[in-house]
């Protein structure tokens, strides 16, 4: 991907974390800052290491979400 083509609080797939996180803000050039699968903690990523999530991805986060904030 390019940094153009990011947008924050869109969820992305992140290859070296094999897990779906969220974009939270540029970083630099060439990085981004997400979050923790429904965390608040940020970390770095990549942008060569991010592609959109697909629906089913996406799906399944909000479910894993809607679990972990309805208690």
């Amino acid at each position: 991907m390019r940094m153009k083509e990011i947008k924050n609080g869109s969820l992305y797939f992140i290859h070296s974390r094999d897990r779906v996180e969220r974009v939270r803000s540029q970083m630099n050039s060439s990085s981004v800052m997400t979050s923790e699968p429904h965390q608040d903690t940020l970390l770095g990523a990549k942008v060569d290491d991010l592609r959109i999530a697909t629906d089913d991805e996406v799906a399944v986060y909000k479910k894993e979400s809607k679990l972990v904030h309805s208690g």
